[in-house]
């Protein structure tokens, strides 16, 4: 089988390959900031350490603003601080990562020669380093969280009505994004219990130990 075919049949869904689009931009902006600092006269005499921090530094604001802007585009949390925060921690568990396999390859299993060390560290240390920050940004970065991290569906319910000498095509809608107290999904499932959208079913038991409540047909109820 032909590499191409190979390609064609591994599973990327647009999220990854943006993704890796967007790490591929860092990777480019790493190397092109590092050799530029390097060749300044004055950056070029320091250690080159400080020119790796730099490069790393602005590699990962433009991983950031990638996968911000394009990869999860609008699946944000909406707290920039913890975001910010939690990109930078795994960031840096990512590029240990590297460092580790690297180690593990020179140190313990004794290949010195340069090939192992590039293999090691930008080859495997590279793939792994790239699986851990796909499932760290996507599990925790920009995952939804608490009252304002419900999933769309979750966030706003749309409550269909009709009242009295209103017309069949007249709706009224409840934004629960706005709600605060027990998180959005609580809010609306309150709120929609409330309505007579909601009711509770035998069985299962939802998070406070009472009776589960599934969905009714709006047209089964009103809103008082």
């Amino acid at each position: 089988m032909r590499l191409p075919d190979v390609v064609r049949r591994i599973p990327l869904s647009p999220q990854v390959l943006t993704f890796l689009v967007v790490g591929g931009a860092g990777y480019v902006v790493d190397v092109a900031v590092f050799n530029l600092l390097r060749s300044t006269a004055t950056l070029g005499a320091w250690d080159p350490s400080v020119a790796r921090i730099l490069a790393v530094a602005a590699a990962m604001v433009v991983t950031y603003l990638g996968n911000s802007l394009f990869t999860w585009r609008g699946e944000s949390s909406g707290n920039r601080r913890r975001e910010v925060g939690l990109f930078v921690v795994f960031n840096l568990i990512g590029l240990s990562i590297s460092v580790l396999t690297l180690t593990i390859s020179h140190d313990l299993l004794g290949l010195t020669s340069r090939l192992a060390d590039n293999i090691s560290a930008n080859v495997v240390g590279l793939a792994l380093g790239t699986l851990f920050r796909y499932w760290s940004y996507k599990t925790f970065v920009f995952a939804h969280t608490g009252a304002g991290g419900a999933t769309a569906d979750e966030s706003t319910l749309v409550l269909v009505s009709q009242s009295k000498g209103s017309g069949p095509d007249e709706t009224r809608q409840h934004d629960f994004r706005t709600d605060r107290g027990g998180g959005a999904r609580a809010q609306w499932l309150r709120y929609a219990e409330r309505a007579g959208f909601l009711e509770r079913g035998p069985g299962d038991l939802d998070e406070g130990g009472r009776g589960a409540r599934r969905r009714r047909d709006p047209a089964d109820a009103t809103l008082g």
